[in-house]
């Protein structure tokens, strides 16, 4: 008989050499397995304090990383939010821009468990960022709907999970629509932050009936398959603008 502790058990103790450990100054750092939500792993650096306590923080990393994709984590939009989350993980003030806790030894490993999901769950805020799109390129892309006999509007506004968004485009033969968003860039940076808009759209949707892709600019924009590869997996449609022709395949242009 398969037996679930004497096989995964093993197996999870294995896992444990993906973490880094090193001595930094008065602090451990430790490199874990575990990702923002931009990609970077989550960094901690662990300290010793009075007595039996041991603080674990992040050295203001994600609030830093927040900021570098224009999302303020201060703001009063996201506060509370932050509040939340600092409330669940049992996070502690007194760190300007930090994300921290403090442990006794003997619970060490279940706080450092807190800290990573806090890190990861403040991150998410980066999807709050909503980037401007290009609108040449919607116009594009748009027009040539039409030329193909799409009936469609844009951009077409519905209501997600926790508040309405906007798409780029949505193509209405149907109920529900099929909904568009187009994907333009030139820089690395600005391709992320435009997968990460798309990527908060699908979440806001997931759960419902619509169908949901994404246009991409390879012609005259920046495609990097490590970036657009995030999309591909959540997405019911993912389209190359070199092969245009492919959504009329997909997406029937008559109901």
């Amino acid at each position: 008989m398969f037996d679930c502790t004497d096989t995964i058990r093993p197996a999870l103790e294995d896992a444990l050499d993906a973490f880094e450990i090193e001595r930094d100054d008065n602090s451990c750092r430790v490199l874990t397995p575990f990702q923002q939500q931009n990609g970077d792993l989550v960094r901690l650096w662990i300290q010793p304090k009075a007595g039996d306590q041991l603080l674990i923080r992040d050295y203001g990393e994600t609030f830093a990383m927040l900021e570098l994709y224009g999302v303020n984590p201060k703001s009063d939009a996201n506060k509370p939010r932050v509040r939340t989350i600092k409330k669940r993980f049992n996070l502690v003030d007194g760190f300007e821009g930090e994300i921290a806790a403090i442990s006794p030894s003997a619970e060490l490993g279940h706080r450092i468990v807190d800290v990573i999901q806090a890190v990861q769950a403040v991150s998410y805020l980066i999807y709050t960022h909503q980037t401007k799109q290009p609108s040449r390129f919607r116009t594009t892309v748009s027009e040539y709907l039409e030329g193909v006999g799409y009936d469609y509007k844009s951009p077409a506004e519905v209501q997600g999970a926790t508040e309405p968004r906007e798409f780029d485009i949505g193509i209405n033969h149907r109920e529900p629509m099929v909904l568009l968003d187009t994907v333009h860039s030139k820089r690395p940076y600005l391709l992320r932050q435009q997968v990460d808009r798309v990527k908060l759209n699908w979440w806001e949707i997931q759960d419902t009936d619509y169908s949901h892709g994404a246009i991409i600019d390879d012609v005259d924009g920046l495609y990097e398959d490590e970036i657009v590869d995030q999309l591909t997996d959540s997405l019911d449609y993912c389209f190359r603008w070199s092969n245009k022709e492919e959504i009329t395949q997909e997406i029937p242009v008559k109901a």
